[in-house]
């Protein structure tokens, strides 16, 4: 009976084992509950951090479009107006050439079509330049029409020599842009 005596548990002992037992369980619910409302408490942090990160995207986006506008309005002032605008292109291409040196032959196309710039539609007139002269003389032509106050966009460059006469022969496609009317 010696044996038993030394396993068996008193009251006191069962009783302070049972709330031991409680105390863990308890616990260990505390930290399921703590561990729930900080994963929670990180998870709305992270989303108020994206959310202010938007925020300064959209000022950004604001102030570009800002910006954008008022450089709008100022391409507006090298947009060519109707059949006049496109006149006044005309000579201004071909004094240039003059001043260059070189010979020039222009054509436009019949109608305007809407060019996408950047999702913006704007009216652009074909046009096909051939200028004929030294090379330097054709780099002279081509840094002057930069400088034209006029929105024009070459895009398409063909450069050989010319059947007739020496230097090289340049052949240009590109669009004058027009007002919107």
């Amino acid at each position: 009976m010696d044996a038993n005596k030394g396993l068996t548990i008193t009251r006191g002992q069962k009783l302070w084992l049972a709330l031991a037992v409680i105390g863990a369980g308890v616990s260990l619910w505390i930290l399921l509950v703590a561990g729930t409302v900080w994963q929670d408490l990180l998870k709305q942090k992270n989303e108020v951090d994206q959310l202010k990160l938007k925020v300064k995207i959209i000022n950004e986006l604001e102030t570009d479009k800002e910006v954008l506008g008022q450089r709008s309005t100022e391409l507006e002032d090298f947009l060519v107006k109707g059949e006049e605008g496109v006149a006044e292109v005309a000579k201004a291409l071909e004094q240039t050439a003059a001043r260059s040196g070189v010979e020039v032959s222009l054509s436009f196309e019949d109608f305007p079509e809407k060019v996408d710039i950047k999702g913006k539609y704007q009216l652009g007139l074909g046009m096909n330049v051939q200028v004929v002269g030294t090379y330097q003389a054709v780099i002279n032509w081509l840094q002057q029409v930069e400088r034209l106050p006029y929105f024009v966009q070459l895009v398409e460059v063909k450069i050989g020599l010319p059947r007739l006469s020496g230097g090289v022969k340049a052949d240009f496609n590109g669009t004058v842009y027009l007002k919107n009317e």
